[in-house]
């Protein structure tokens, strides 16, 4: 099993304005940290004021990893969004120069809401979430898959429907457009965690590395593709775009 690539850098990202009832679910998430690959590096962190505040970095003693696990405090801080937060740790993923291929994946807790715009006067509030594209072209970009748990936040925009549904929504198109799986029962909280891990890690032990040719451009950027099979019965999940260098001819 993963037996075609090198190694796995798993982080754990946990929006700090989760509810604190997240930590009756922590016993699952240890396991399912603990029972990563010997290959696999797990770090933890915590989503906070646009940026990650690091617990735990990359290291491959899962058993240390686990232990870095804290309650969330309840609090976004004066500027908080999950989608910036994740920007800034794909931005300083760990470079590898000697392994031959490396898997970069997110696993994101959080309800989705972005409070740095629903703070915005009434009126300038983008239903759409223009931030959901932005951590999508950088996964894109670089590698990552991106999977989401949905767990209820505290405050007031948590208690706003329209809010919440769109932090659902946006969650959901995060993870589909970067070729991961998002986890949730609407906009309730979930008893257990651990149906959704088994299937993260049940995706883990059947990925496939795929090579094709792609014509670059003049200028780097992301290209759509579409990956399909012959074989009935058989479920492909993938990234919708993938990330093409420029054309390297002069032309």
């Amino acid at each position: 099993m993963r037996s075609w690539f090198a190694g796995m850098d798993l982080f754990i990202l946990i929006d700090d304005a989760c509810d604190p009832r997240l930590g009756s679910r922590f016993n699952a998430i240890k396991s399912f940290i603990t029972a990563q690959a010997a290959t696999t590096s797990v770090g933890i962190g915590y989503a906070r004021n646009t940026a990650v505040q690091i617990a735990q970095n990359f290291t491959p003693d899962h058993a240390q990893a686990a232990q870095a696990l804290r309650l969330p405090t309840a609090n976004t801080g004066a500027f908080g969004s999950p989608y910036l937060s994740v920007i800034d740790r794909m931005k300083r993923w760990p470079e590898h120069p000697h392994r031959r291929v490396v898997i970069r994946v997110v696993i994101m807790v959080t309800d989705g809401i972005d409070r740095a715009r629903s703070s915005r006067p009434r009126g300038q509030l983008n239903a759409f979430l223009p931030d959901v594209g932005r951590p999508t072209d950088v996964a894109q970009r670089t590698g990552t898959l991106i999977y989401t748990i949905y767990f209820p936040g505290v405050g007031r925009a948590h208690r706003n429907f329209r809010e919440a549904n769109s932090g659902h929504l946006g969650i959901a198109r995060l993870s589909d457009e970067t070729g991961a799986e998002s986890f949730y029962l609407g906009v309730q909280t979930p008893v257990s965690f651990r149906p959704y891990l088994d299937q993260i890690e049940k995706d883990f032990d059947n990925q496939y590395l795929l090579t094709f040719g792609a014509q670059p451009d003049k200028s780097e950027g992301l290209q759509s593709v579409s990956v399909d099979t012959e074989v009935s019965g058989v479920e492909l999940v993938s990234a919708d775009s993938v990330w093409v260098p420029a054309s390297n001819t002069g032309e």
